[in-house]
């Protein structure tokens, strides 16, 4: 019976040792990263609220300026609070690989607004256009000031749906 005994306690001991040396795949990350602020995410062709302010009448466009390239973001910017609000925004554009390009000194165009409960203001901002590869996916809206907000990742509409 020791013999028998003895026997399984190795087997036994050899299935958990043989468990503990084959690897388990790996998780799958979670997107965006350990950085990655919180926030709502749209499309440009929408309304984006993130509790406190609500974005609307989105736009990208293209602009030449003394023979540079531009993109200009506009949106009107409303105060979703019962409260007034001073609201300044920043803004970066983003392509798929996650290649930030930041607003161009001086912007938003229309901040900072001091908006009361439901009142709205137009924001835009230019991005300077450099290396003609770029394509932007997405635009990230931040709200500075007021202690942490949630951020607004703005979904672009691939050109060949626009209608």
């Amino acid at each position: 019976m020791r013999v028998f005994t003895a026997a399984v306690t190795i087997a036994a001991l050899g299935i958990a040792l043989l468990g503990r040396t084959v690897a388990s795949p790996t998780p799958t990350p979670v997107p965006g990263g350990a950085n990655q602020a919180a926030g709502t995410s749209g499309p440009i062709t929408g309304q984006l609220f993130n509790g406190k302010l609500r974005l609307s009448k989105m736009s990208l466009t293209p602009k030449t300026d003394l023979g540079d390239n531009f993109l200009v973001f506009s949106t009107i910017v409303a105060n979703g609070t019962k409260k007034d609000r001073e609201v300044l925004l920043q803004a970066h554009l983003a392509d798929a690989d996650g290649v930030t390009l930041n607003q161009s000194p001086g912007d938003p165009n229309g901040g900072p607004c001091a908006l009361a409960p439901g009142a709205a203001c137009r924001n835009s901002f230019s991005f300077k256009i450099t290396d003609p590869q770029f394509k932007p996916v997405k635009v990230l809206v931040e709200e500075l000031g007021n202690g942490p907000q949630p951020v607004f990742r703005v979904i672009l509409v691939p050109p060949s749906s626009q209608g």
